[in-house]
């Protein structure tokens, strides 16, 4: 659901952009659509390299406590 979310919240945001573009005259409207695809790929992209950080961190974490709790065990059974 967060997911849906996220993708609703980026197309909205690059379509207000490209919106923006074509309002101000910055741009005519295919220059304005090919924007708001170029910062709709730019938005996905930052999403998907937090998501990857994130989880790579959550994975050391949890490498980390399997790793400590085999000493552990490993030292309980050489006790």
């Amino acid at each position: 659901m967060a997911q849906i979310l996220l993708a609703a919240i980026y197309i909205m945001l690059s379509c207000t952009a490209a919106l923006a573009l074509k309002i101000l005259g910055i741009a005519d409207v295919a220059n304005a659509a090919i924007a708001g695809i170029v910062i709709l790929l730019a938005l996905t992209q930052i999403h998907v390299l937090v998501r990857s950080r994130v989880e790579a961190r959550r994975t050391r974490r949890e490498i980390a406590e399997i790793k400590r709790i085999a000493r552990e065990s490993a030292r309980t059974v050489e006790e």
